[in-house]
């Protein structure tokens, strides 16, 4: 939270609506913006329940009630049955905001080279005439090495979020693939697989929190395993090695 969050007129709001203490109603709003950040990176909180609004935050007086407040109180803004963190922007982490950065420069940057040439080609189609659109060999490496440097940047920000750091090589080649696996599979373009692949990884570390550190599948095993598609962690914790199957290292 902002220094001085808790001496604006709106939190102080908050406090008296809530009748709760300064410390509790910091942790509501921590909260909320948590609960976002996890599951919902673009502010909107529209498809979680009130009940389960309050439940993350762990709230024990009327769900309803402690929805509301935060929109009267315009902690949150509701549009059209819509609601959504009120300046998400300002309260969201740094890799959030990051992450969405980016992900507008790839549509940004997607729109323009996917319009630019097919524009030259309906001209030349509509007037009966060859395309003059060619391959230019250069601008496709400089395109595949930028897109390159963004998969690996990607990939760094997915480490972060693994519960056991080994085989950072082996699980760079691996999490490539399994941003591939995840776009054929669920038809999502590269920056919705890369937030959906976090998303799950996010999912696991939480379920395996507290778990000593050989019960946890190293990450290149995980991604090769594809045990991104899991619900839930295994309830009885198995053994695993550090080393990487050779078999699996050999893909």
């Amino acid at each position: 939270m902002k220094s001085g969050c808790t001496n604006h007129p709106k939190f102080r709001a908050l406090m008296r609506r809530l009748c709760a203490p300064q410390y509790a109603v910091v942790g509501v709003l921590e909260s909320v913006w948590m609960l976002a950040s996890q599951f919902a990176d673009d502010g909107d909180l529209t498809r979680f329940t009130a009940e389960e609004i309050a439940d993350f935050v762990a709230w024990e007086g009327d769900a309803n009630e402690l929805l509301q407040t935060l929109i009267e109180c315009r902690w949150l803004d509701e549009n059209e049955g819509q609601i959504t963190v009120h300046d998400w922007a300002e309260h969201c982490p740094k890799y959030v905001a990051d992450r969405l950065a980016k992900r507008k420069q790839r549509a940004q940057v997607s729109q323009n080279v996917g319009d630019s040439p097919r524009q030259v080609e309906n001209v030349a189609e509509n007037r009966g005439l060859p395309s003059q659109v060619k391959s230019n060999p250069t601008k496709s490496k400089c395109a595949s090495r930028k897109r390159d440097a963004s998969l690996s940047e990607e990939f760094d920000q997915w480490w972060e979020h693994y519960p056991k750091k080994v085989d950072k090589q082996r699980a760079r080649k691996k999490f490539d693939a399994a941003v591939s696996t995840i776009r054929k599979s669920e038809s999502f373009e590269e920056s919705k697989a890369v937030d959906w692949l976090i998303d799950r990884t996010r999912n696991y570390a939480s379920s395996v929190a507290g778990t000593e550190s050989r019960y946890i599948k190293g990450p290149a095993a995980w991604l090769h395993e594809e045990r991104y598609w899991d619900e839930s962690a295994p309830t009885a914790p198995e053994e695993v090695r550090d080393d990487f199957n050779p078999e699996v290292d050999s893909l």
